[in-house]
């Protein structure tokens, strides 16, 4: 039986596309933070926006910052052209005024469809 210590081979780096697949992502449970996200949104009744309703999130928005914890309701434009109210609840990731979107449970919002905001971990800030 012969050794593969004792043979020697040329030591070649591996090519970069190939060690990039070394490192790449991997999910063991395929699907999983698909079907968790899924549970974090529940569909609600509509909301539609009254004058004052809309001052009031426009305050609240204003209030929005990474790290708090709220519920935010918004419409959600499905593949049919019709609409669907979500309500998803977590904690505030990135508040973008710029691109007007707001980052909450891994979850890009347009500010524009957003209905309601509840702020669930200060009170005080809830208007």
């Amino acid at each position: 039986m012969a050794s593969q210590t004792g043979s020697k081979r040329p030591n070649t780096p591996m090519p970069l596309s190939l060690r990039a697949k070394i490192f790449a992502p991997f999910s063991a449970l395929k699907g999983f933070e698909d079907a968790l996200s899924e549970k974090e949104e529940i569909e609600v009744p509509p909301v539609e926006l009254t004058e004052y309703g809309a001052q009031e999130l426009n305050e609240k928005l204003a209030l929005l910052s990474p790290g708090q914890t709220a519920s935010i309701t918004w419409r959600s434009v499905q593949k049919n052209g019709k609409f669907r109210f979500l309500q998803i609840t977590g904690r505030i990731g990135k508040v973008n005024f710029s691109l007007q979107t707001v980052q909450i449970a891994g979850r890009i919002l347009p500010m524009r469809e957003i209905r309601r905001i509840e702020f669930l971990n200060n009170p005080d800030s809830d208007i």
